[in-house]
Order: C-alpha cells, then structure tokens, then sequence
C-alpha cells in the first residue's frame, strides 16, 4: 500500500504566525487505479467542486506537445462523468463551488491566451475570452460566485524573460474582464481567493522534485493596493496556495526534515 506522510501548516494573516505542523495521513493507493484508467500520463492538476466531485487535467499522451485532456470524476475517484480532449496543452484550471471549469488556454505567443469556462454538465463552452498576457504559467483561480481571477504578463521589451509586468485580473460571470489590480511582485504561479474574492494570494514557483526552494508568496487584502511580500518557512515542492475567508493563507512545500507539507 503506497503511502506518503503529508502535514499541514497554516500561516495567519494577521502576523503571518506559523501554526505547529498537521500530519496527513493519506493513501493515494485507493484512487491510484482510477487515475491510470483516465490517463496513462502524468497528472497536472486535480480541483473539486462543492460536491467533491473530482476534475483531473493531464496530458492524453506521452508525445511532445501532446493537448491536455480534462476528465470529470466522481466524489469517490471511481466512474469518469466525462472526458474532454482540449485544444491546447500545459494550461491551468479552476473549479467554482457548482463545478463550472475554467481554463487558461495558451495561446501561440506568450502575449497570447484565453479563458475558457465550461460546463459542468458535459464539459461543453459555455465563454472564451481572449486575454492578451494569459498564458502557461498563469495563474488561475475562481471566488464562490464564479468570479474568475487571472495572472497575466505585460511587456515593455522582450518578453519573455526581460520587461515583464504581472497583474492580477477580474472576469465577471459573463467572462469580461472588470477589474485590473496592481502589479504583482513575484511570478503568480499559483493564485488563490477567499470565497468572496477579498483577499488574493500568489506564489512563485515551479515543479522541483529533487531541489525544493523557498519561493516568496504575497498578499494583497481587501481594499489595499500594495501587495505584502513573505518568505515561506517551507521550501517549495511545486507552487499550491489557498486562502481562508479571513485572510488565512495555506502553502504547500516540505519543512526541514524533507517532509513533503501543506
């Protein structure tokens, strides 16, 4: 039986106070034959709707530059619902409470993108909208009314790496953009809302297996217009954020005995 020895850390908005670790005991063994049924490559990102029920973006085949697929599950990991295979590859998703997906389809230039929502009920589009800057690396994440919120990079130069500018975007529940916020001081890898959208949370950060690094996240809470930067007392495995309706934040990484944390 595979297991592997997870714990939480909470980090408090008021001083950013480190709470004692929480061991996870969780078995990945249970839903380990479901997941290779669904794709026999890897696993990008899972999300869950209000339900629990499960959405799985993965690649649908070893082959360079293969598109994603996105595969709908049950609460318990065992019927697929439905599958999609999408148009693009290496995107993002989010998943609002009522289980609406939502996409950052990349797009040809790294100036280029979308956002997709989709069904839940099948998967179908229900709205693109073409966000210059939206891209692989963007950051995505949605509030309990659907409300989507995007990380997107703006150039002055040649982009990337040099000249770049990342904010923070609002679209409303018909896909238009209606809010900008300021610019971002750290790469938003990962992106997280409370459940009204009042407090924004990112984090730097990219896939390191073997060589996990603190990576810095901020914060910008409700009403501000300066983002609050932190160093984590965790080093990052791969960029995971989530933010409590008090402003709490939650980061994955792994503490000093090389346990991997929430």
């Amino acid at each position: 039986m595979l297991r592997r020895a997870l714990c939480l850390v909470l980090l408090t908005s008021a001083a950013l106070a480190t709470t004692p670790y929480v061991p996870l005991g969780l078995n990945y063994s249970e839903w380990g034959p479901y997941l290779g049924a669904v794709s026999a490559s890897p696993v990008q990102q899972i999300a869950a709707d209000g339900s629990g029920d499960l959405y799985v973006l993965s690649f649908c085949s070893l082959a360079y530059n293969a598109p994603s697929c996105l595969t709908k599950l049950s609460a318990d990991g065992k019927t697929v619902v439905w599958q999609n295979t999408l148009t693009f590859t290496d995107g993002g998703i989010a998943v609002d409470p009522i289980g609406n997906v939502y996409l950052v389809a990349p797009g040809a230039t790294a100036q280029s993108g979308a956002v997709e929502k989709l069904s839940s009920a099948d998967g179908s589009v229900v709205w693109t909208t073409q966000v210059s800057g939206a891209g692989t690396g963007s950051g995505i994440t949605v509030d309990a009314t659907g409300r989507v919120f995007l990380g997107i990079a703006t150039c002055s130069s040649s982009c990337p790496p040099a000249g770049v500018t990342w904010l923070i975007v609002r679209l409303n529940t018909a896909g238009s953009i209606d809010t900008t916020f300021p610019s971002v001081p750290i790469t938003p890898t990962a992106l997280a809302v409370d459940p009204t959208g009042s407090y924004i949370a990112v984090q730097e950060g990219y896939y390191q297996p073997e060589a996990p690094i603190a990576y810095p996240f901020a914060l910008l809470a409700p009403g501000s217009t300066t983002w609050v930067r932190f160093n984590p007392p965790l080093a990052t495995v791969s960029p995971a954020i989530a933010v409590a309706p008090n402003g709490d934040v939650v980061i994955h990484g792994r503490d000093a005995s090389g346990n991997r944390s929430l």
